[in-house]
């Protein structure tokens, strides 16, 4: 196993086909350096993917979510041109759709949860009956 951090891999020049960063630039303060560490590790015709979510998803917790609507070091507003600074982009998808279901509760809770809400907070916004 390899450990390393995305904006310092701890491999050679060129040595993958395809990289991913898939659902984790957005945690990254500098998306551009990770970009750019990208194309160093990548043999020339690579394939590099990378998705992420609008500033907008959610919109129904707008009003519960912090920094809701406010933009993300990289989210579909501003990736593809991110992206474009690095590499010669062949396709950009985008959907509007619902991807997930929040069956019940305790499932919004939890989602909450993970977008940065306390436990009270969290309980005070799911419907009632939320599983803790």
């Amino acid at each position: 196993m390899v450990q390393g951090g995305a904006a310092r891999l701890p491999f050679v020049d060129g040595c993958f086909g395809a990289v991913a960063a898939l659902w984790m630039l957005y945690y990254v303060p500098q998306p551009q350096v990770v970009l750019a560490e990208s194309v160093r590790v990548l043999r020339d015709g690579g394939v590099f993917v990378a998705c992420t979510s609008s500033r907008y998803n959610d919109p129904e917790f707008a009003d519960v979510l912090p920094g809701w609507g406010e933009p993300f070091s990289f989210d579909a507003e501003t990736a593809a041109d991110m992206v474009a600074e690095q590499f010669s982009i062949t396709e950009v998808l985008r959907w509007d759709t619902a991807a997930v279901r929040l069956a019940d509760a305790a499932a919004i809770w939890l989602f909450l949860r993970g977008r940065g809400l306390s436990e009270s907070a969290a309980a005070k916004e799911a419907p009632a009956g939320v599983a803790r």
